[in-house]
């Protein structure tokens, strides 16, 4: 699943210049991510000391990444679809034992069951 990611207001001498996540803001500035992740973060309404230096980050959000959608079959029956909550839901099993499918201890097993992801269409995670 992917990790949350940040959302920063980026200053020059305290005045505001743009918004958006280090990915963004390296390409706005020309700049590797690694020189992006090094600007001091300031909270929100602090000032930056000129003599420190001229530019700083305020975390405004962290945008949250929606659940995978999977497929969960036995064989060639589909046993239920949707989010790994979901599916355990409807399997009345816990999402642990449902992620587990995703390991490569499960591929390794050979056995029936397979989960597949469905909102990228990756091969099948399977065991």
């Amino acid at each position: 699943m992917s990790r949350p990611v940040n959302v920063y207001e980026y200053y020059i001498y305290n005045t505001y210049q743009r918004t958006g996540t280090v990915k963004e803001l390296s390409k706005y500035l020309d700049k590797t991510p690694k020189t992006i992740h090094r600007i001091p973060r300031l909270k929100p309404g602090e000032k930056l000391d000129p003599e420190i230096g001229k530019h700083h980050l305020v975390h405004v959000d962290t945008i949250k990444p929606e659940g995978s959608t999977y497929a969960f079959y036995d064989g060639e029956e589909l046993l239920a679809d949707g989010t790994l909550t979901e599916i355990a839901e409807a399997l009345g099993k816990d999402p642990e034992a449902i992620r587990w499918y995703k390991t490569p201890s499960a591929r390794k097993r050979n056995l029936r069951k397979a989960l597949v992801r469905l909102d990228d269409d990756e091969e099948a995670l399977h065991g």
